[in-house]
């Protein structure tokens, strides 16, 4: 009888923890939540490994920043909350991006950032007027391995690896040293987009979430058949353990290719990469021109600074449905 027992709760245990693991994973034999270890396997200098992983704290912070906004709306108004728009989500977001630098990179300042935003990341240029061609072509190297879509985070690393062979090879200095904040960015925020894109879609388009939801219940919406379905702590645990172990799945993979695909995941972070590597340009020359910081630092406060703008902005234009 114990035996019995033992096994029917070993079996509850096991249907439980593979639902949790595969509805924040895109592969089904690869973890998609350690970001350290993937940062480990890039062949780049520790100082600019750092940049992927404020990128990712920094697009915590603006999306915090939305989320704040929202509820405090609603705690003074108590009606059903009318949408901002992609103006006014960028500011908000951008707020929160900015006091997050403040507070956790090194060298930045808002003057600081002031220069990156005025000088290299404009809406009105290109991402190839920002940098000299040689290095743009990294850029555009980037962007291809993006669209040739990597079977795994460890296959994006292998890609992301050759271009930095390729770009010490060729380049030097701030020029190289952008690259690398470039590989860094396009790394951390594949990841960062397979895990978080539901809760920024939810709350851009549905903000009364904002103060019933927490963001593990928003990551846990999903597209299946075509229908947004609830996180799972709203339905029977058990009923759902049973019936969606199966099924799950295949909707879940078909939802990842439509957003991977047609929903803007590979322009979100194919800008991140090159807004990194113009902000990383952008920051080694504001560096250079602000006393007590230089061109390196300068570069890695830029690196973090633009690619998240970048981020922001693109998550902002892609994901905010047409009314």
């Amino acid at each position: 009888m114990r035996k019995n027992i033992y096994a029917f709760c070993l079996a509850v245990f096991a249907s439980v923890f593979i639902l949790s693991c595969s509805g924040n994973e895109l592969y089904d034999d690869n973890s998609m939540t350690d970001l350290e270890l993937g940062n480990s396997n890039l062949d780049i200098p520790d100082q600019f490994k750092i940049i992927g992983e404020k990128h990712n704290e920094g697009l915590d912070a603006a999306f915090a920043a939305i989320k704040s906004h929202y509820k405090l709306v609603k705690t003074r108004s108590g009606d059903t909350l009318t949408r901002l728009s992609k103006d006014e989500y960028l500011l908000i977001a951008e707020q929160g991006l900015k006091k997050f630098c403040a507070e956790n990179v090194d060298n930045y300042s808002d003057e600081f950032y002031g220069h990156i935003r005025a000088e290299m990341m404009p809406k009105t240029r290109a991402q190839g007027e920002t940098m000299s061609p040689k290095v743009y072509v990294f850029v555009e190297k980037m962007k291809e391995l993006l669209a040739d879509e990597p079977d795994s985070p460890d296959q994006l690393v292998k890609g992301l690896n050759e271009i930095n062979k390729a770009a010490a090879v060729e380049l030097s200095g701030t020029e190289l040293e952008a690259v690398y904040a470039g590989t860094s960015t396009c790394y951390s925020s594949f990841i960062y987009w397979n895990e978080n894109r539901m809760k920024w879609f939810m709350i851009l388009n549905n903000p009364d979430l904002a103060s019933q939801l927490d963001d593990e219940d928003l990551n846990h919406f999903a597209f299946k058949n075509g229908k947004l379905v609830p996180p799972t702590q709203t339905r029977s645990w058990w009923d759902d353990a049973w019936s969606s172990v199966g099924e799950g799945w295949d909707s879940t993979k078909d939802y990842v290719s439509d957003w991977w695909s047609n929903g803007g995941g590979k322009e979100v972070v194919s800008s991140d990469a090159g807004g990194a590597v113009a902000g990383a340009i952008g920051g080694a020359i504001g560096g250079s021109s602000l006393a007590g910081v230089g061109a390196g630092p300068g570069a890695i406060a830029g690196g973090i600074s633009g690619g998240t703008y970048s981020s922001i902005d693109q998550a902002i234009q892609q994901w905010i449905l047409r009314s």
